[in-house]
């Protein structure tokens, strides 16, 4: 931890903090995520070691690089990922008549790229919005918090829990719970509203 100096804090979810901090050595900025309880809760642990390995082996360019994960001396557990700018939600905002359309095209044309790229690795995000979607400064998109993501079954859907997708970007099978696959990556996309 000596080496990461905070600067502010970026947002907070039911599982984590994530904090803006800069390497001491480089100066260079980077996100960390702390998980709030995983030193003191196996379920926290398990999920953080799962998040964990997913962006390992999801190096992709419109995937957040994750640059290192550690515990702390009293076990917390943290990850280091690449500091993107800004988040689409912030975009949403600033483009309140909705979005340009070749901004909106690149936009869709890079998360469909990463989906694609998830999918293939048999891996569903299940939590994608326009919170957990990031661009830089020159427009590339990043998703990032896999949190809910899980490995898929072999099978093309499975019973998988259905407190998942944060609730204006749920399908209709995550709504009525059925088996679901995924689609329910794509259906989110489909409800950011940035076209």
């Amino acid at each position: 931890m000596e080496q990461f100096e905070y600067l502010s804090s970026l947002g907070e979810g039911a599982y984590g903090q994530v904090w803006l901090c800069k390497m001491r050595d480089s100066g260079r900025k980077v996100a960390m995520k702390r998980f709030k309880e995983a030193h003191q809760d196996p379920e926290v642990m398990r999920l953080a070691m799962r998040e964990i390995k997913l962006l390992k082996a999801s190096q992709h360019h419109n995937v957040v690089q994750l640059m290192e994960a550690f515990r702390s001396r009293s076990g917390r557990v943290y990850m280091v990922m690449e500091y993107v700018e800004r988040t689409l939600t912030q975009d949403l905002r600033k483009y309140s008549r909705g979005f340009p359309p070749a901004l909106a095209k690149m936009i869709s044309w890079q998360l469909l790229q990463a989906v694609s790229f998830l999918h293939k690795r048999k891996v569903v995000h299940r939590d994608l919005k326009p919170a957990n979607i990031l661009i830089s400064s020159d427009n590339t998109v990043k998703i990032c918090d896999f949190g809910f993501a899980r490995t898929l079954h072999p099978k093309e859907t499975a019973d998988y829990t259905t407190y998942v997708v944060t609730r204006w970007y749920r399908p209709p099978e995550v709504l009525v719970n059925d088996d679901y696959g995924p689609k329910i990556d794509v259906w989110a996309i489909g409800e950011c509203g940035f076209f």
